[in-house]
């Protein structure tokens, strides 16, 4: 509830029971989602400001919007995590898929102390952007031994070189989907 300008009072739940109270269900808050429209193209580099860590960005606004439009056409629930960009997030070595929160992010200035993880970001980067490229049919290939190059690069410049990443000949080895 809350009051409007002319001091009117508004209620927002739908359900209430014979005295006025509100019904709670499971569909009071689970059934809701907020959108929030960016202006990050797919392939950005972002850093999280509060984890501080770097991730490049898979889906843009345009994908999400289709998308949020073909759940509404086939009448699908949607829920908080289905309509955030998907991003490629980088740890120690390993690329991890996950939801990207919009809220945290802001365009990276990339770390000048460590060029070995700019080189993975700008190398995932560009793999992204290219993979879209590929799919739209305007080119043929797209840069993958670049990022397991630059990933590998990076990783052993932490000193963490474990068994997946010393193993790795394609970039889905260095990949682990979260979602």
């Amino acid at each position: 509830m809350c009051l409007n300008e002319k001091k009117e009072l508004c209620i927002y739940s739908k359900k209430y029971d014979k005295d006025w109270r509100i019904v709670d269900d499971w569909k009071r808050f689970e059934q809701h989602y907020v959108y929030i429209p960016n202006e990050f193209q797919r392939g950005t580099i972002l850093r999280n400001v509060r984890t501080n860590e770097y991730a490049v960005l898979e889906e843009d606004n345009e994908q999400i919007c289709a998308f949020i439009e073909c759940a509404k056409t086939k009448g699908w629930d949607l829920h908080f995590y289905e309509v955030m960009p998907k991003g490629y997030v980088l740890r120690d070595g390993i690329w991890y898929l996950s939801f990207i929160n919009v809220t945290e992010q802001e365009v990276a200035i990339l770390p000048k102390e460590n060029s070995s993880k700019s080189y993975a970001l700008e190398a995932m980067s560009d793999y992204v952007w290219y993979t879209r490229k590929v799919k739209e049919g305007k080119l043929t290939t797209y840069p993958d031994q670049t990022v397991v190059k630059a990933t590998k690069e990076y990783a052993y410049s932490l000193i963490k070189q474990t068994d997946k990443i010393i193993r790795a000949k394609t970039i889905e080895d260095l990949i682990v989907d979260t979602i």
